[in-house]
């Protein structure tokens, strides 16, 4: 691994790097000043800033490029073990990719790369997933079958291929000639990864991707998430502080920060009779601004104002700037969306165990069965049961959720479940089969979200215009 730095006051020059490798190597990267002769690269750019923006993997190449639009898109994969190949995710990758250039109208750079290195064994670092960059996405996961790391790059990349357009083309002074020295952040984290976020959800919805219940599940788990941290911090405040003070905190701006974008592209849509959301926003911001020029970090809201309405910059007063809790419940029923808190309701679960993942075998396990219900008794849970199958689906660590979500969401009392499970006994495993006919529990949830049957037209024209059912 190479680590580039500079010398006081010789940011803002031109930077030459060249690079001598193995005949067999190729470097992956979102550069397109790139310039090889023989085993020789070399990549010029226009400063210090622009050169630590691209990383370069070197490897023996595993690559291939898709075309979205006009944009080149390389995707290339190291992997020791050769579990997944660059032509396999491709697909799964190109598919967001164009819900996300139909969702944004065109993109915004010629060439953009997924630099994806599957490590085995641990992790060195005790952590996986991905850093944006302004031209590409570094992955560092861990190495398995292309259809299980699918999901999981796609739902990342969903998030990192959006910040081609913030902070890329929409940033602070202070993000667009970062001090490495004396770092110091800008207060509008809810726009660079808040509002990111929200899109990588709603691209979905938007393009169809997911149905409305399965978007209000995306939802959900925001404001599961939020409540973890502060809901009275200024979010400008936590934005300022997140590297010392709030970084305990810093977390919010991926659940909270995309409330907060969900709550003003459904007000934006209100404001203009649903002409304008959230993206059209930051598309003329883009336009306005662009990558070489920042804006002040305290001109901001004006300027999204100057571009909407009043009632914008009054929203941004209270909820961003400032201490008040995010209005959901007055926000969503505009788009005829019921929110309401600490509702008992009776649902079908598998038994109230505790489950936890178990990579060396791909497969959840129970890792406490102290509160199990009178269901996860009659079907005979133990601890360490491994869950290979439910009602003959099989059940791996990246479908877990959304199948067991859609198993409990289509199961009625009184229908059979059959749990395969895998037990060690003795030193031997063995698979045993678990059955039991589903019982309802009654359960508080801290949310619910639901659709109004009842919404008027009013509201229904709304939502369409939020979906994208105009268009």
């Amino acid at each position: 691994m190479v680590f580039f730095g500079y010398f006081d006051n010789m940011k803002n020059y031109n930077y030459e790097i060249n690079i001598t490798r193995p005949s067999t190597f190729y470097g992956s990267t979102g550069l397109t000043t790139g310039v090889t002769v023989n085993n020789q690269d070399q990549f010029v750019t226009n400063n210090y800033m622009d050169l630590v923006d691209a990383p370069i993997m070197y490897n023996e190449p595993d690559t291939t490029v898709i075309k979205v639009g006009e944009t080149d898109i390389l995707i290339s994969v190291y992997s020791k073990n050769k579990t997944a190949s660059a032509k396999e995710l491709a697909r799964d990758i190109q598919a967001i990719l164009e819900l996300q250039k139909n969702y944004l109208g065109e993109l915004p750079v010629k060439k953009y790369a997924f630099i994806i290195y599957l490590y085995s064994g641990k992790s060195g670092s005790g952590g996986i997933g991905a850093l944006e960059h302004s031209y590409s996405s570094f992955y560092y996961l861990p190495e398995m079958a292309a259809h299980e790391l699918s999901e999981i790059i796609v739902r990342i990349a969903a998030h990192e291929f959006f910040h081609i357009v913030t902070p890329l083309n929409i940033h602070s002074e202070e993000i667009g000639d970062f001090d490495f020295i004396h770092p110091k952040m800008s207060k509008h984290l809810w726009l660079y990864e808040g509002v990111t976020e929200y899109f990588a959800g709603h691209v979905q919805a938007y393009g169809n991707k997911v149905n409305p219940e399965m978007y209000l599940d995306i939802i959900h788990e925001k404001l599961l998430g939020a409540e973890q941290f502060k809901d009275n911090l200024p979010f400008t405040e936590m934005s300022l502080g997140c590297l010392d003070e709030h970084k305990d905190q810093y977390y919010n701006v991926y659940l909270k920060g995309a409330l907060i974008g969900l709550c003003l592209d459904i007000l934006l849509r209100e404001q203009s009779k649903g002409k304008v959301g959230l993206k059209d926003i930051t598309k003329k911001l883009s336009l306005t601004y662009g990558k070489n020029v920042p804006f002040q970090d305290d001109e901001l809201f004006d300027k999204i104002t100057e571009l909407s309405t009043p009632e914008i910059r009054l929203f941004f007063k209270n909820y961003v700037e400032g201490d008040q809790s995010l209005p959901l419940t007055e926000v969503l029923q505009k788009v005829g969306i019921t929110f309401k808190k600490n509702v008992t309701t009776k649902e079908i679960t598998l038994g109230d165990i505790t489950l936890g993942g178990n990579p060396e075998t791909n497969r959840l396990f129970v890792m406490n069965i102290e509160n199990m219900n009178a269901f996860g008794k009659k079907l005979g849970y133990h601890k360490e049961d491994e869950i290979i199958s439910i009602n003959g689906i099989e059940i791996s660590l990246h479908n877990a959720q959304k199948t067991i979500e859609n198993i409990q969401k289509n199961t009625k009392e009184g229908d059979k479940i059959e749990v395969v499970i895998a037990r060690k006994t003795n030193g031997n495993i063995k698979n045993k089969k678990l059955k039991g006919k589903a019982i309802s529990i009654e359960k508080t949830r801290k949310y619910l979200l639901e659709l109004n049957k009842n919404a008027t037209e009013q509201q229904h024209q709304l939502y369409k215009a939020w979906l994208g059912q105009n268009e």
